[in-house]
């Protein structure tokens, strides 16, 4: 995010998993699909 607010680039979402869909295989598909659904 940091890299992004020092180029002035706004993304229109942000989307924070947590440490559980970082390190959690299960969770990461849970976060895998939301993104898809976005």
């Amino acid at each position: 995010m940091a890299d992004l607010h020092s180029k002035g680039v706004q993304p229109e979402y942000l989307l924070w998993i947590g440490c559980a869909g970082a390190y959690d295989d299960r969770y990461k598909k849970v976060a895998r699909a939301f993104v898809k659904i976005l």
